[in-house]
């Protein structure tokens, strides 16, 4: 069964205006919020089979992982209509 992210935090410090200035998300699993970092959430989607999903203007998109020329490892949106990427979109963490 997929598993919402439902909140970000970006990195304000971080070079990149893409989903690479993500410093954690939350997600919800087994009735408990947990923080990952997008490495790990990476690591569940590629090494565990895993699925993930934002909810963003009343759809689903799902998360995938994606890989960097320079080899870093990091999680976004599949592509849709929305031109900005759905996992940006979603409600900052608190």
């Amino acid at each position: 069964m997929a598993q919402e992210i439902y909140c970000r935090s970006i990195d304000q410090n971080s070079p990149y205006d893409d989903c690479r200035c993500i410093d954690y998300v939350r997600f919800m699993a087994n009735g408990a919020s947990h923080k990952a970092s997008p490495q790990l959430v990476y690591e569940h989607i590629v090494e565990e089979g895993r699925e993930f999903y934002v909810e963003h203007g009343g759809k689903k998109t799902e998360v995938v992982p994606v890989e960097s020329d320079s080899g870093e490892n990091y999680i976004r949106t599949a592509p849709n209509d929305i031109e900005d990427d759905n996992l940006l979109n979603i409600d900052s963490c608190s």
